[in-house]
This record gives C-alpha cells, structure tokens and sequence, in this order.
C-alpha cells in the first residue's frame, strides 16, 4: 500500500467493494474506517501544527493556508497489510 492519500483511497474503495460483495463483513469495515479515520486525524494535526509554526515564524496574526507552508511530505510504501491488499511493485 502507498503511504499516500491515493494508496488510501484504494484500499478504502476495495474494503467497500469487498463489504457490497459480501467478502467482508461489517465488523471488519468498521475496524478498517477506524484505522483510516485515526490516520487522517494526524494528517489534521500535523497540517495545523505546521501552520502554527509558520505563523509563529512569520509574526502572523492570521493563520496561512496550507499552500502557504510549502511542506516536504515523504512519501514511503507499506509492507503488505492483508492478503487482499499487496503492496504494488
């Protein structure tokens, strides 16, 4: 799986497709959206702490826009989490 918004997205659209098809069930959807909700939440906090910090830098009063922060995100691969999820080559 990409560490990216896209590997998400992917694996969220299969997890869905698999419930609709009866591959999964719901307890294991729900654990799934848990864990990508707990991961967007600390996306969340680390965009609004390195606003913080660019404000703090700039003597703004007002908060930038994330545009603004000209962040450098690395983005890495996953080892494989579930059989029905391989990471891509």
């Amino acid at each position: 799986m990409n560490r990216t918004t896209e590997g998400l997205r992917d694996v969220l659209f299969d997890e869905l497709r698999d419930f609709l098809t009866g591959t999964v069930d719901s307890e294991h959807v729900k654990s799934v959206t848990r864990c990508s909700g707990a991961i967007l939440a600390t996306v969340a906090k680390d965009l609004e702490a390195a606003r913080l910090v660019a404000d703090m830098r700039l003597g703004r009063d007002q908060p930038v826009s994330v545009a603004d922060l000209n962040l450098n995100l690395l983005l890495t691969r996953t080892p494989s989490i579930a059989k029905n999820h391989p990471t891509p080559d």
